[in-house]
């Protein structure tokens, strides 16, 4: 099952951040290379998926 969140933080300049599960629970480290099919570069507030 697949889970929702939003991108908390982002350092664009070092290319990772953190994520919040929307159900709660402690952020999940995320880096640019698990933007491998997405356009453009995440923001911060972005609605991502989760695993």
């Amino acid at each position: 099952m697949r889970h929702q969140g939003h991108i908390s933080s982002w350092k664009d300049d070092k290319g990772f951040g953190f994520i919040t599960p929307a159900a709660g629970g402690e952020k999940v480290f995320v880096h640019i290379s698990a933007f491998a099919n997405r356009r453009g570069r995440p923001e911060v507030d972005d609605r991502v998926p989760t695993s």
